[in-house]
């Protein structure tokens, strides 16, 4: 990563500041302890990017969440995720999942 970019990580964020993310809900890196719960995404046009990215992520949770994805698209990519599950979800079934390099779900 250059020089420029890793000062933007120290910087406020603002939603445009590092270009177009990899989710068009939430990017979740490098984080332990997450709790999401009645939390809605819609997205204003159909978006290919998946809703939620989570990346270098520990002991996370999902309930009650509802989300927009194109056909084809999964709600979750998770990379290198430890501890992860999805409870009352419209896009994928009740999961749980104690360690992944990669899933999409």
């Amino acid at each position: 990563m250059d020089a420029a970019r890793r000062q933007k990580e120290k910087d406020y964020p603002e939603p445009d500041m590092f270009g177009n993310t990899p989710a068009h809900g939430l990017l979740i890196r490098h984080a332990a302890g997450i709790e999401i719960s009645d939390y809605k995404v819609i997205a204003a046009v159909s978006d290919a990017r998946p809703c939620f990215v989570l990346d270098d992520v520990e002991r996370v949770d999902f309930s009650n969440v509802k989300t927009d994805t194109a056909p084809g698209t999964p709600a979750f990519v998770l990379k290198d995720v430890q501890d992860f599950s999805v409870t009352r979800s419209r896009a994928v079934p009740d999961t749980r999942i104690a360690e992944t390099k990669h899933t999409e779900l």
